[in-house]
């Protein structure tokens, strides 16, 4: 009888335990783990699982209502958004995140779009996709190579964030799951001890049961995933600086110019990266735009924003 009192007891302790630690965590500001994006309202409607990038656009025409505006999204066979029309056996591609592929705005009002019209002995090709880091795009550049041949220029657009997405992945993959509405998948790189590039297949965000109830499982969720993902939360500037030089390298292997744009960072990261393309001999271009609401839609460049990147890259293309 006594030994059943002290498991009823130890129960109730652990029991008031939780209790105790879970209004803690709340009185602290600590939530569930919820999806925020559901049914029509998902982001990845127009994206489908690959097993190297974790996702890729799909082909069609996909349409969708950001702040009242009416956005068309046309992706090509060859998971390209369409870009106009331009017959020539030389090619520059262009590659990054959602800034590159154009999100919240028409095919026609992308940086590249508006490229294309100005230069004629090139077929510009816009491979951003949104919610890519430094790392998808160089898988992307990758896969891009198996199938373009004559590529002239190989263009990568920058903006901080690519470097929060390379470092922090748990966190990012989190907010890609949360966001997404549906679980997708990262793929990741790390440095060895010999700052060599150690890469890894996309893995999909650990959902444990009841995290959507009690913030106790969401931060026990969270700690599993750093450690799937073999680090801490601590940003690491060396990481992306080699996976620009790998992309640079392989521009090189496939005789293509490489170009290293930034579209977004504080001064300080601008500093930083620019002194490093000068030493890689990379071609650094600084198109550095302050995002004001005349500038912007869902806090990236809409029509406007992309007219001034895109004279900005013309004026160095030229």
């Amino acid at each position: 009888m006594f030994k059943n009192i002290n498991i009823l007891l130890s129960i109730t302790s652990i029991l008031i335990t939780i209790i105790l630690i879970e209004i803690f965590l709340r009185f602290w500001g600590f939530r569930t783990f919820s999806f925020t994006a559901t049914g029509d309202d998902k982001p990845m409607a127009m994206f489908e699982y690959n097993e190297t990038l974790g996702w890729s656009p799909k082909t069609g025409n996909y349409k969708a209502v950001i702040e009242n505006k009416n956005i068309n999204y046309d992706f090509l066979k060859d998971s390209s958004r369409f870009n106009g029309i331009k017959d020539s056996d030389q090619k520059i591609i262009m590659i990054g995140g959602s800034f590159t592929m154009g999100h919240g705005v028409n095919n026609n009002e992308t940086f590249s779009y508006l490229l294309q019209n100005e230069i004629d002995k090139h077929d510009i090709k816009n491979f951003g996709v949104s919610g890519y880091g430094t790392y998808q795009s160089y898988l992307n550049l990758k896969k891009i190579f198996l199938k373009n041949k004559n590529v002239k220029y190989v263009i990568y657009f920058f903006i901080e964030d690519h470097e929060r997405r390379d470092n922090k992945q748990a966190s990012w993959l989190e907010f890609l799951t949360m966001y997404s509405g549906e679980n997708i998948a990262l793929p990741f790189a790390k440095l060895d001890k010999n700052f060599n590039l150690k890469e890894f297949a996309p893995i999909k965000y650990t959902i444990l049961p009841l995290s959507k109830h009690l913030v106790i499982i969401t931060k026990l969720q969270k700690a599993i995933m750093k450690f799937n993902f073999l680090a801490s939360n601590d940003s690491n500037i060396f990481l992306t600086k080699k996976i620009i030089d790998e992309m640079n390298l392989l521009s090189k292997s496939n005789n293509s110019k490489f170009i290293f744009v930034n579209l977004k960072s504080s001064k300080d990261k601008i500093l930083k990266y620019s002194k490093f393309a000068e030493e890689k001999n990379i071609k650094f271009i600084n198109c550095n735009l302050e995002l004001t609401d005349q500038l912007s839609i869902d806090y990236h460049p809409n029509f406007e924003g992309h007219k001034i990147y895109s004279k900005c890259i013309l004026k160095s293309y030229n």
